[in-house]
């Protein structure tokens, strides 16, 4: 979840009050001139050190509206009153700034003292505001002055309502929000930076962010001593965000801000604050796969695509270049003004994948001989045009992206209301798999149509995935399959995700979409990823070679495993769902139960106490009927085992899920989720291929599964010696005894049982401890 720093006025309010507010507030000096021959009858004598608190009030949401024009009127009305009274020393229509700072500081400003350095920059923001030079006001000027604040003081009544939302203090609060509240603030906060952005487009000059820090800077040391608020010091440290922002929204040199940039920066800022609010009122704590969450989210993509879509034209090359993309995220880094799920550093890096491969489309081509990946046989000739940075082309194949997942999950409501409809039965429950089959079918007009193929091809298999509505996996008979909302949006954005991604590392986009990628296709999506996976703790160091298990594991042990030479659509989106159901039980096993009840070691990579193997075998066998009750093959496979039979298969299903650069000691927790994993993987063998469901594999039903297993048996035979021949061999002598032949003896009877076939079926009556017992030997293998 992407959160903004507490307590802290967002980019938005803070450049639209303070940077008019301040124009006027500062135009004073320390040092002294003669008294001028008046009687004040305008603001409040001394009023600056009260407009002060006010300023800061506003911006922690505690002023009041009488406050607010009190202060802007000590502003105008000290300016007002030294334009009638006032006379410059060189001329009787202008002054110079140490003028003005006299009469004010011995008027208005009492105890505050404001130094040249504030002096300066507050005439260079007069200057890029109302022209002139850089070291006087005239009259003119000064009056046209009083006019912007009038303005400013139009917009900030016009937010102060709404303050405690836009600062986010209503979130940390856990003040509510109504819809039309909401949405009466966003309306306000966008004409309100409409109004901003058009004032100072008026400006003569550019401006620089770095004399706006300077600024602040000022600005905070008027509060030392008065006030622990940090607001101005903590903004001054998001110039480079909002130089960056700059130069990635309208145009380079996001530094420096010209007269014709105002407008567009402020829309662009209003509408993406306004975006990320949403973010935290309409979405916080919200299910955003269904309802008023989805469609906030469906508001978000046309917001952001319209925003970077003027943003990409107003670029003169057409496109947001690599480098600036890259500068927007380390600036987003460096200044730590949001909390984000992943390093920004970690964004930076996807770009170029993202751009380049991912949403570039691939353009056939029968001139071109270069292959797209001349390593694969099967690859097609065509090229991806370099696009250089974000294009529209990037953004059209992004904005599909979203809208056919958003229009997936729309029609699963359809489809809901349609099945309750037809049996008022289930309410409430999940949909059995031959209902969600017959009414998907009927939604064929999708606009989105390969979203919604690809979803049929999911439904439509023979074993279909699906999880409980506690996110188990559903280990049963595809009759008894069902889907409710969240098993529905686990399957679509994972297909999503699959599809998408595969679609920028296969070397044929369009005739090798379905069958996939290779292993080395594969290793360039891991090493792409891979610090992603990291940031979001699905992975940790200790994982960098767990690419190759999960394309072995889900060419064999899946569902809709083939056993081909690629990690196909189906497979990929199988192999995600497994994954996710078996953080389910790992979650319950391991972080409530294991770290609990066990000494907790040194952290992994990830974080998380290594533990002793005795303990967590302990915790494991006391809770395994629970940890595995949606899987009821192993729940009765256990059911009156005694010592002996719990310790060879903890034993077993131990060595099958360390890792080979930690063969003993203590258990890392990505050791212990495995082990859930592995249970998954065995009990899909059963599900496929257990034709009289007794539990045991028969020579004949295993017999349909070798040519899954074939490639795998090749390459452990040749490391165990053994002929590529005699794989099938292999895999029968496996299924009886559990290990392959290593002993003496084991090879001798290893040579007469190659040579009589007719003997295996009588052999073969494989258990899942079984198979418990060949994963912990083949695990190097896999």
């Amino acid at each position: 979840m992407i959160r903004f720093k507490e307590n802290r006025l967002g980019l938005i309010a803070w450049v639209s009050l303070s940077l008019v507010f301040t124009t006027a507030c500062s135009l004073s000096t320390q040092e002294k001139t003669l008294n001028p021959p008046l009687q004040l009858s305008g603001p409040t004598e001394n009023c600056f050190g009260e407009s002060l608190k006010v300023f800061e009030e506003y911006f922690t949401g505690h002023a009041t509206s009488p406050q607010i024009d009190s202060a802007f009127s000590c502003v105008s009305g000290a300016l007002e009153m030294f334009v009638h009274f006032g006379r410059g020393s060189a001329n009787r229509e202008s002054f110079s700034a140490n003028e003005l700072r006299a009469f004010l500081q011995q008027h208005f400003l009492g105890t505050i003292k404001l130094n040249d350095t504030m002096l300066a920059e507050s005439m260079r923001v007069k200057q890029a505001l109302l022209g002139g030079a850089p070291d006087r006001l005239t009259k003119t000027e000064i009056t046209r002055l009083t006019q912007v604040l009038e303005t400013a003081r139009v917009e900030v009544q016009r937010l102060r309502p709404h303050i405690r939302i836009l600062n986010q203090t209503a979130v940390t609060s856990g003040q509510l929000v109504d819809a039309p509240i909401l949405e009466r603030a966003l309306s306000d906060l966008n004409q309100s930076m409409d109004t901003f952005g058009a004032l100072l487009e008026q400006s003569k000059q550019p401006y620089h962010l770095s004399n706006f820090e300077t600024l602040l800077h000022e600005i905070q040391k008027l509060y030392s001593g008065r006030s622990e608020w940090s607001g101005p010091e903590w903004f001054s440290k998001q110039m480079p965000l909002i130089g960056a922002s700059k130069a990635l929204l309208i145009r380079p040199e996001g530094e420096r801000i010209a007269p014709d940039d105002w407008q567009l920066l402020f829309s662009h800022m209003g509408r993406i604050y306004g975006l990320y609010l949403r973010f935290h009122y309409a979405m916080r704590d919200r299910d955003l796969f269904f309802g008023e969450g989805l469609n906030q989210i469906q508001i978000g993509v046309s917001e952001v695509s319209d925003i970077l879509e003027k943003s990409i034209r107003a670029k003169s090359n057409g496109r947001i270049d690599h480098s600036l993309l890259h500068a927007f995220f380390d600036a987003l880094e460096v200044g730590q003004a949001f909390e984000l799920p992943v390093k920004a550093s970690t964004i930076s890096k996807l770009i170029e994948p993202l751009l380049e491969r991912i949403l570039n489309p691939f353009v056939p081509s029968r001139t071109i001989g270069k292959r797209l990946d001349p390593a694969d046989k099967l690859s097609a000739k065509g090229y991806r045009a370099v696009q250089g940075g974000l294009t529209t082309v990037n953004l059209a194949q992004l904005r599909e992206t979203l809208l056919g997942w958003i229009e997936m999950q729309q029609l699963w409501d359809r489809l809901e209301a349609e099945a309750i409809q037809k049996d008022p039965k289930l309410q409430g429950k999940p949909i059995p798999i031959a209902t969600v089959r017959k009414i998907w079918a009927t939604y064929s007009n999708a606009t989105h149509q390969e979203a919604w193929s690809d979803l049929k091809a999911l439904l439509d298999r023979p074993l279909p995935t699906s999880v409980y509505p506690d996110g188990r996996l559903m280990m049963v008979p595809t009759a008894s399959v069902a889907f409710d909302r969240n098993a529905f949006s686990g399957l679509n954005w994972k297909q999503q995700i699959v599809r998408t991604i595969g679609y920028g590392y296969v070397s044929d986009p369009n005739g090798l979409r379905m069958k996939g990628v290779t292993a080395s296709q594969l290793k360039e999506v891991f090493d792409d990823f891979w610090q992603l996976t990291l940031d979001l703790k699905f992975l940790d160091k200790s994982d960098s070679e767990i690419w190759k298990t999960g394309f072995t594991i889900a060419n064999i042990f899946l569902f809709s495993s083939n056993g081909d030479d690629r990690l196909g659509f189906h497979e990929a989106v199988d192999l995600f769902v497994f994954s996710f159901g078996s953080g389910v039980i790992a979650k319950e096993m391991i972080r409530p139960d294991v770290l609990a009840t066990c000494e907790n070691g040194p952290l992994n990579d990830a974080g998380i106490p290594r533990i002793k193997s005795e303990c967590w075998r302990s915790v494991v066998r006391k809770e395994y009927q629970a940890y595995f009750e949606t899987i009821p093959g192993w729940a009765l496979t256990v059911k009156g085992w005694g010592g002996d039979a719990w310790n060879s298969f903890l034993t077993n299903a131990e060595k099958a899920s360390r890792k080979n650069t930690n063969p003993s000691g203590l258990l890392m927790s990505g050791e212990m989720d495995r082990v859930i994993s592995i249970h998954h993987y065995i009990e899909s063998l059963y599900i496929r291929w257990d034709s009289n469901r007794d539990g045991r594999l028969s020579m004949e039903e295993a017999d349909k599964s070798f040519y899954l297993f074939k490639n795998l048996l090749i390459e452990a035979a040749a490391a165990k010696g053994v002929e590529a021949a005699d794989a099938r061999a292999l895999f029968f002598y496996l299924l009886k005894y559990g290990h392959p032949p290593e002993s003496f003896s084991d090879k001798l009877y290893w040579l007469w049982w190659k040579k009589t076939p007719e003997e295996w079926p009588k052999d073969i009556r494989a258990d899942r401890p079984l198979l418990m017992r060949i994963f912990g030997n083949l695990a190097a293998s896999l």
